[in-house]
């Protein structure tokens, strides 16, 4: 099995090549936040060790594949440039933010969503005015820091009168509140950031997460592939469970039919005369519904576990 090995060096040896140069794959993560967090600790799954420094700010890892040992480089990044670094092939692939990739216009390929990070880029008014619909802001100023994306959604809307932009950088939800604007773009990841900024939804434009994105024209392909496969099967395994329950023969296609898992259960043999154990895998989110179905055609003995990594 492929395993990862990171080790951090604050100053890299002379004649230790710090990956920079092209020699091998650079991956470029986000340098704080939720989103630095959420990324180590997928990383971390997949047996991807770092220890970060912050003087260096480079992490070097290994693969470990046979007897061939390659080493990478990681970097720490604000979200929004790693689109820009990994289209420019500064780094090969990067984890970031899905809508910054529509906002910096970088030709970068998408190549999984991971799960985490989820957010949506809304059009924001304030709870207290009667705007009710994107029509009603023609002729409004709208704050953002994303300017492209809210400029290219107001020009689909057709407005009669296009809506002035105000760029902001962090000030987005209090815009409103100072006056500096009528209506908002922004980020927002929970119902509770609404409720603490007194603004509301008036438009999604688009749902977001955080994805793997890579240079289509790096070198490393082989390198990205596997990390693409690692972590696919850790994405994977989040949205999976795995179920094991008895069940007499006889109601067996019952059970099968309600858990038919990705190619086909499990069945091991019991003592309990007439009966079968059956192990499958099911969708997280349908766990309780297929419990009682199940419950329904006379299975017991059920037990779900948490799936470490899957690759159907």
């Amino acid at each position: 099995m492929t395993s990862l090995l990171f080790s951090m060096y604050c100053l890299p040896p002379k004649n230790e090549a710090h990956g920079l140069d092209g020699s091998c794959l650079v991956l470029a993560i986000p340098r704080a936040g939720r989103l630095k967090t959420q990324t180590i600790q997928l990383l971390e799954r997949c047996n991807i060790k770092l220890l970060p420094d912050k003087e260096s700010g480079i992490v070097h890892r290994t693969f470990l594949d046979g007897e061939n040992s390659k080493h990478v480089a990681v970097v720490f990044l604000e979200s929004k440039d790693i689109p820009l670094f990994v289209a420019q092939g500064r780094v090969d692939v990067g984890i970031t933010e899905q809508y910054l990739i529509g906002e910096t216009k970088a030709q970068v390929e998408s190549l999984l969503e991971l799960g985490f990070g989820k957010s949506s880029l809304c059009v924001l008014v304030p709870e207290n005015v009667g705007i009710t619909a994107v029509a009603d802001l023609a002729g409004c100023r709208v704050a953002t820091p994303f300017r492209h994306s809210a400029s290219r959604y107001f020009d689909e809307q057709l407005l009669t009168d296009t809506p002035t932009l105000v760029s902001v950088a962090d000030s987005t939800e209090v815009s409103c509140r100072l006056g500096l604007a009528d209506a908002a773009v922004g980020v927002v990841e929970t119902e509770e950031d609404l409720f603490a900024s007194g603004l509301k939804k008036l438009a999604v434009i688009r749902e977001s997460q955080a994805v793997l994105i890579s240079n289509p024209n790096s070198r490393h392909a082989n390198d990205i592939r596997t990390l693409h496969t690692l972590l696919a099967g850790i994405v994977d395994a989040n949205k999976h469970m795995m179920l094991e329950y008895q069940i007499k023969r006889e109601n067996l296609h019952l059970g099968c039919k309600i858990t038919p898992g990705k190619t086909s259960p499990t069945l091991l043999p019991l003592l309990r005369d007439g009966w079968v154990a059956v192990r499958t895998v099911i969708l997280k989110q349908e766990t309780n519904d297929v419990l009682d179905q199940l419950e329904g055609v006379g299975a017991d003995s059920m037990s779900v576990y948490n799936i470490q990594n899957y690759r159907a």
